[in-house]
């Protein structure tokens, strides 16, 4: 059984979130698939929650494919309501694009 009240799973940024006036300038972890890394990171993160307990998922991506999609997956396949969702746009506010939804357990 979970001990915690909430975590925050945050993936690794991906150059492709950024505007191309400030380059990314990390390592490039393209080899595994971010979806992928994104489920690891969210499974890691659900048993450790109390029942009740709430997930923040948090990406520095604006594809669907590793947001709105996954975290509908998550919620659906594991009995979890889908909270709060937030998408940033570099287009619309000037940053780098970004996304966070928040997810609770039973309980």
């Amino acid at each position: 059984m979970g001990r915690f009240d909430a975590a925050n799973g945050v993936p690794e940024c991906k150059p492709r979130s950024r505007p191309a006036a400030r380059p990314f300038k990390g390592r490039d972890s393209s080899t595994a698939a971010p979806a992928e890394i994104q489920t690891e990171i969210f499974n890691n993160a659900l048993p450790c929650l109390k029942p009740g307990g709430r997930i923040v998922y948090s990406t520095c991506s604006i594809e669907d494919a590793e947001n709105t999609d996954l975290v509908k997956a998550f919620a659906e396949t594991r009995g979890l309501k889908l909270g709060k969702t937030v998408r940033i746009l570099p287009t619309e506010h000037g940053t780098d694009g970004a996304f966070a939804a928040v997810l609770r357990g039973k309980g």
